[in-house]
């Protein structure tokens, strides 16, 4: 069941990545992860991004993938490496999903042309002992060129 959740995921950014063609901006991805209610994470990552901001520049479309790991600390510190997408489709709604060595999360929320997020989501997870279950939240930064 694992391994295809796994497989699903990644057919699934395989899509998005298409979709949105160039993704050609590298960046950095950092974040800050509070999930079931008592787990803080960091998260510090690489990402492949596009952007596509209108002439009038009110409107933009956007995608990413990225990957890293979440550092947190439970009883003893924990490194979760992490793959997910993320788009953004009218400013300021963005959706994504992840996957994670523990659970999946797909989540909603906001985003100010990408670099910005704000995110809420549920994770379901893959085992008995996780620290990812139950509603997530996120602030994540992406610092990528336009």
């Amino acid at each position: 069941m694992r391994l295809f959740l796994f497989l699903v995921s990644l057919f699934s950014l395989s899509v998005k990545a298409q979709l949105f063609e160039p993704l050609d901006k590298w960046g950095v991805r950092t974040a800050y992860t509070h999930t079931n209610g008592s787990r803080d994470f960091g998260f510090v990552g690489a990402s492949l991004n596009s952007i596509a901001v209108d002439r009038s520049g009110l409107a933009a479309i956007g995608a990413k993938v990225y990957a890293g790991t979440h550092i947190g600390k439970r009883d003893h510190w924990r490194l979760i490496p992490e793959i997910g997408t993320d788009a953004f489709f009218i400013l300021p709604v963005g959706a994504g999903v992840s996957v994670n060595t523990e659970a999946i999360t797909p989540r909603i929320g906001i985003s100010l042309l990408g670099v910005l997020e704000f995110y809420w989501g549920q994770s379901f997870p893959f085992k008995e002992e996780t620290s990812f279950k139950g509603r997530t939240f996120s602030l994540i930064v992406n610092i990528y060129g336009f």
